[in-house]
């Protein structure tokens, strides 16, 4: 006669235990991977002037002064803002538009509050290239972020 003695019972339950504090989680996670995605973008427009590809942006106008048009560059520069990377920022109503719009238990969603904000930032994208979109390297960082918020959430 074979006997087979096993913990798969205790097992199984703490296996549900773990999936369970991960669920819990799951929505705080999503949140500040949704502010972790904000963040990373606005920094590389900002900061870098840099399209979701890596492109640096610029003006396709001819006349130029530094990455933007002449007469832009001289209404940036009066008032009082930088001129040698586009970063969308002259009133800074686009980037405080920008925002985690909805959260649900298991997805959140960003984008612009106002339609003003979202036809300024379309007609933007349609001119500088994808920008409001995660580049892949940001889109790993914040996968890998929301992989180890998870793991300390199931390592309790």
């Amino acid at each position: 006669m074979f006997n087979f003695d096993s913990n798969a019972e205790e097992v199984f339950a703490r296996l549900q235990k773990v999936v369970q504090r991960a669920e819990a989680g799951l929505g705080t996670n999503l949140k500040i991977s949704a502010h972790d995605a904000l963040a990373l973008i606005a920094n590389r427009v900002q900061q870098r002037g840099q399209n979701a590809s890596g492109a640096r942006m610029q003006t396709k106008a001819t006349l130029r002064n530094g990455v933007y048009s002449k007469r832009h560059s001289a209404r940036r520069s009066a008032r009082g803002r930088q001129v040698n990377h586009i970063d969308f920022t002259l009133e800074g109503d686009l980037f405080r538009n920008w925002q985690l719009l909805r959260t649900e238990p298991k997805e959140v969603m960003i984008g612009f509050l106002a339609d003003d904000a979202a036809d300024l930032a379309g007609y933007l994208e349609e001119y500088f290239g994808p920008v409001f979109k995660l580049s892949p390297s940001e889109e790993n960082q914040v996968i890998d972020g929301f992989i180890d918020r998870v793991i300390e959430d199931i390592m309790l």
